[in-house]
């Protein structure tokens, strides 16, 4: 996985990339969706491009609330619980405390252990 470097999540973020990932988030194929979801959750690993990608968290968000798929939800809510390292990206994702919350009792383990991730992540903000 080339994104477990920093060096190579730099490289992405100099080439216009995320950009294209986040178009790629309204493509009208849902499998083209998900993997470009999965992509920034991989890419989310790294500092600057956390702040690159805050423009992809309302649509994640909304996918959280919205999506009856599980490899779109799990992979949504990985990307999110990256970006949720940042304190100003925690606060764009208020809105989808509440199905966290209900995520909890999913049937599927990985949704869960992703929403517990993502609402750790969210709780060490005092603002929240």
């Amino acid at each position: 996985n080339c994104c477990a470097f920093s060096v190579n999540i730099d490289t992405i973020c100099d080439s216009g990339c995320i950009l294209l990932l986040y178009e790629l988030l309204f493509h009208k194929d849902r499998a083209v969706q998900t993997a470009a979801t999965n992509a920034i959750a991989n890419i989310a690993n790294g500092e600057r491009a956390q702040e690159l990608l805050k423009e992809c968290i309302p649509v994640l968000v909304n996918w959280v609330k919205t999506s009856d798929n599980d490899l779109l939800t799990n992979w949504t809510l990985r990307a999110l619980a990256n970006l949720a390292l940042r304190d100003s990206n925690q606060i764009l994702m208020t809105a989808a405390i509440d199905k966290l919350m209900a995520l909890l009792m999913h049937p599927n383990p990985a949704i869960r252990l992703q929403s517990i991730k993502l609402l750790v992540n969210l709780s060490t903000n005092s603002q929240l």
